[in-house]
């Protein structure tokens, strides 16, 4: 009877022993701590000092705003195509870089489109929207962040 005491003491001390520090973590996370956290929070306020800064609107056209007029015509339209590449999941959202700015998107990738097609950028009707030269007529809405 004693031995089977000492075993499930110990047991038990090597349980609380692996959950302890797992709960401490996670709750860390959440507070925003952790040095996992801290990189990416720093490489991002980096990429916003650097990025044209957008110009606030409540007229829609995205998250954060509308991209200026002239570095809208001198990088987005139909004639400036590029390959977006696979997106980051961030936030909710499918984000990809493109023209100094962060696009994201959260509704379901069209069938046919790949990550490697010539696609472009257009802001029309007070929203951005991103087309795929192989597939016309198809459009993502995007949030510009």
């Amino acid at each position: 009877m004693n031995q089977n005491k000492v075993i499930s003491t110990a047991v038990l001390f090597l349980l609380l022993g692996t959950t302890i520090p797992a709960f401490a973590q996670k709750g860390q996370e959440e507070k925003g701590g952790g040095a996992e956290k801290a990189q990416p929070q720093r490489a991002q306020q980096v990429q916003r000092q650097q990025r044209p800064q957008a110009v606030a609107s409540n007229r829609g056209g995205g998250h954060y705003g509308r991209i200026p007029d002239d570095h809208y015509r001198a990088h987005f339209g139909h004639d400036h195509s590029f390959h977006m590449g696979r997106p980051q999941m961030i936030g909710g959202y499918n984000r990809f870089q493109y023209g100094g700015y962060w696009f994201g998107f959260n509704e379901g990738w069209p069938v046919g489109w790949d990550y490697n097609d010539d696609c472009y950028v257009v802001y029309e009707g007070g929203a951005y929207y991103m087309f795929n030269l192989r597939h016309p007529g198809i459009r993502i809405t995007l949030n510009l962040f």
